[in-house]
């Protein structure tokens, strides 16, 4: 599974770096328990949203809040582990993790009004991807029974996606990339 999207922010100096934001941000996306998870994995800073199952690539300012908010740290100590992580603006970081919780990152519970959901939809358009997997190919040439798939059944469907469907995907991710200059299609599925 590749991650999503990696998380930057700015570089500079903190207009206002409180531990008022942070104490905002902890309420929205830690109020009784992490919803996600932030950890190291071959080199690699990663951040598992729990409830999405979706995986963060962020810089090392953007992970040292989320990983220090994880471990419960003191406001203030937050700020100190965000700041020495790199030539960071605090409330940059803060306001960039806030955008990911209003595009329904780190929620505790699924939404479930439909006013919800809608708010949810916009937030996600707003992204900018920069990354996609299509699966054109749900049959495996192995289908060996040890496989985590044979027991969902998705082997047996054995379909394929249509050239055109690919190609309007391919075109949507270009138009949704906005002014990205580089992006990465993954075509999954039939292998090996």
């Amino acid at each position: 599974m590749q991650p999503s999207p990696t998380v930057a922010v700015v570089a500079g100096v903190d207009s206002a770096p409180s531990t008022e934001s942070v104490a905002a941000l902890r309420a929205r996306i830690c109020p009784s328990r992490p919803v996600y998870h932030a950890f190291e994995w071959r080199a690699r800073r990663i951040v598992y949203d729990l409830l999405t199952g979706t995986l963060l690539e962020p810089d090392a300012p953007a992970y040292a809040l989320l990983r220090a908010l994880e471990e419960g740290c003191a406001d203030a100590e937050v700020v100190e582990r965000v700041r020495a992580a790199g030539d960071a603006n605090v409330a940059a970081v803060v306001d960039e993790c806030t955008r990911l919780a209003d595009a329904g990152l780190f929620q505790l519970e699924p939404l479930d009004t439909d006013a919800q959901r809608e708010q949810t939809v916009a937030a996600h358009m707003q992204h900018h991807p920069n990354k996609m997997m299509l699966l054109v190919q749900t049959s495996c040439n192995l289908k060996c029974t040890y496989c985590y798939e044979v027991k969902a059944g998705f082997h047996s469907t054995g379909k394929s996606m249509s050239y055109e469907t690919g190609v309007e995907a391919i075109e949507h991710m270009v138009r949704r990339a906005g002014s990205r200059k580089e992006v990465e299609i993954t075509f999954f599925g039939g292998e090996p």
